[in-house]
This record gives C-alpha cells, structure tokens and sequence, in this order.
C-alpha cells in the first residue's frame, strides 16, 4: 500500500509504503536488506529484528530520509522516504493544535494516525526495558527441562522392554492390527470375548 503526504503549502512531506504482516518478524529485516542494495548500509538501526519495535534510517542529501520501521505487536513493516524538516514542522503544528495553542488547521494534512507505532526521532532510543528478548540460556533451559525427562522415559520404557517379557514394538503392531481388522471384519464375533469363541 502505498501513500503520499505534503504540508498545507503543497510541499512534499512524505511517501510511505506500507507492507501489511501478522505474526512474520522477519519480514522487517527482508526490507532492510532490499532497501540496503540501493542505499547501502543504514547510517542506524535501533531496535530487535526478532521481537520489539525497529527502526532503520538512511540519511540522504538535501533533508530527506529514508526509514523502515516495524511496531510491535504488529509486525506490519513500513518504508519512508521523508522530508525530515516538513515532517517535523507537521507534527509541531499538530501537536500545538491538538494541545490548544493555536486553532488547529483544518487544511494541514494530517499525519496518519492509524499506525501502530510511532518511530522515534533520531535522538530518541528504544527503552530497553520494552526490548527485552528472551536470554538464550532460559530458552536451552526450558528445552533441558523437558527433554531430560523425556529422554530418561525413553531409557527406562526400553530397560523395562529388555527385563520384562514386554513383546517388542513391531510385535505389539502386529497383534493390535491384526485384532483391529478382526474386529472390523467381525465385530459381533470378536466382541463376545473368550468365552463365545
């Protein structure tokens, strides 16, 4: 999807492409790497490609800017190429409307509000505290925990197979098989149990 803003003079604020995603975080990082091909490496990423809001930006000549950024829950990714000094007299002008100063202008063209997500400005950093991965440790933890069990099942299941008269998996198939199509082939007759045969 794609969109363009200008100011209230018909000046270019902003063209936005929009790449709508559920659930795919790597999908933001699938951009990244496209948009890098023509403009090289990001001048800076902030943010996890694997969980969390991220951003990418790509200063260019002349006050523009090139930006991927993704929000979080939604993984929805945007690209946007931006007029750094339009875009930010845009939202001054918004916010001084919103917040009463100044009448808001009703000819502005608003800045969309139906993102999920802000970027943040370039002085501004994703808090760590909101993007916070899982630690690698906690997650083999979590396998270890249940795997060890799991593994010491499969020891002991195949112990009791070796010391007991447990038939092996192969016999055990056969018979169930073999009594499931008896079944099928005579239900009343198998049903009766021993002592009708």
């Amino acid at each position: 999807m794609f969109s363009v803003e200008y100011d209230r003079h018909n000046r270019f604020a902003l063209a936005e492409y929009k790449f709508p995603s559920f659930g795919d975080t790597r999908q933001v990082q699938n951009i990244i790497t496209m948009v890098t091909y023509k403009y090289g490496r990001p001048s800076s990423i902030t943010g996890d490609i694997n969980h969390g809001p991220v951003i990418a930006r790509w200063k260019e000549g002349g006050g523009m800017e090139v930006k991927v950024w993704r929000g979080w829950p939604i993984t929805t990714t945007y690209m946007d190429f931006e007029n750094v000094a339009i875009v930010k007299a845009m939202r001054a002008e918004k916010l001084t409307g919103m917040h009463g100063s100044l009448p808001a202008r009703m000819d502005t063209a608003p800045i969309s509000e139906n993102k999920e997500w802000e970027p943040p400005s370039p002085v501004e950093q994703v808090a760590q505290a909101n993007n916070q991965t899982v630690p690698t440790w906690l997650v083999w933890g979590i396998i270890v925990f249940f795997l060890v069990p799991a593994v010491g099942m499969v020891i002991f299941g195949h112990f009791l197979a070796r010391v007991t008269r447990i038939p092996p998996f192969v016999v055990a198939a056969r018979v169930f098989f073999a009594r499931l199509v008896q079944f099928f082939r005579r239900p009343g007759w198998f049903l009766k149990g021993r002592q009708g045969r």
